[in-house]
């Protein structure tokens, strides 16, 4: 650098050193997060009243990551379809961040309440797996962490026994393989099965680099009790840290 650029460089600093004007690092839009949920509608969940308490309780989800309150992420992208559909590899539609951004949480409500009427005549998880992997590729979305969310009661369409061998096989038949390798942290949450259910994806659904996180139908319930009467959604922290330690809970690699 020559000595003229030097004297200039030097007054430059010094001008805005006296002004009182600071450097501010570049705002972001958007964060290093995808977020994908699935809901259930097929009639063995659809018609149970988890399914309306999980129908307000992504209500708040939704808008608390898009708002960054409580400390919660605010996503790259978010996705939001059906699991399954009325035959199988039926195609979902994923309804996108942008349906949500700027309404409230009544809002988001009535939308997903609207969204999800029908009912579906199977539960595949399998084929949604599929979309989000065909999304995540399709979006360039594999350099950011994937947290998904399956709301259901986890039982594989066609399963009627809780336990033995024909259990397990139905359980194992849960295809996970299109999330392996999709990005570095990928992470399945399933909010609302039974206590049973959970444990059965944890030891007989087949993994690798995929996080497991399940969260039973009787800790969901206790969203609702964080509540504070009163209070707008800004301002309900009690709620963001229940979320931030039972659902968007760190999962470490578990191998199957």
């Amino acid at each position: 650098m020559t000595l003229l650029k030097s004297v200039k460089l030097a007054l430059v600093l010094l001008f805005i050193l006296s002004s009182g004007c600071t450097f501010e690092p570049p705002k972001t839009t958007g964060g290093r997060l995808s977020i994908f949920v699935g809901i259930d509608i097929s009639g063995s969940f659809r018609t149970k009243p988890e399914f309306r308490d999980a129908l307000e309780f992504l209500s708040y989800y939704i808008y608390a990551h898009l708002h960054q309150l409580g400390e919660l992420k605010k996503p790259k992208a978010l996705f939001v379809a059906s699991i399954g559909g009325d035959y199988p590899d039926d195609p979902q539609i994923f309804h996108s961040l942008y349906d949500f951004e700027g309404k409230s949480v009544k809002e988001i409500h009535k939308d997903l309440r609207k969204w999800f009427d029908e009912r579906n005549r199977l539960t595949d998880f399998n084929t949604f797996f599929k979309a989000i992997a065909k999304q995540v590729k399709k979006r360039n979305l594999t350099l950011t962490p994937l947290s998904i969310l399956i709301i259901s009661d986890g039982i594989p369409e066609g399963t009627n026994v809780k336990k033995g061998r024909a259990g397990r096989l139905s359980y194992s038949k849960i295809d996970l393989d299109p999330l392996e390798y999709l990005a570095r942290n990928v992470t399945v949450r399933l909010l609302y099965a039974s206590a049973k259910a959970g444990k059965n994806w944890e030891d007989y659904v087949p993994r690798k680099r995929v996080r497991l996180w399940t969260a039973a139908d009787q800790v969901m319930k206790g969203w609702r009790s964080q509540l504070v009467p009163g209070k707008p959604p800004e301002e309900q922290d009690k709620l963001f840290e229940w979320i931030k330690y039972n659902v968007d809970y760190r999962v470490r690699v578990k191998k199957f």
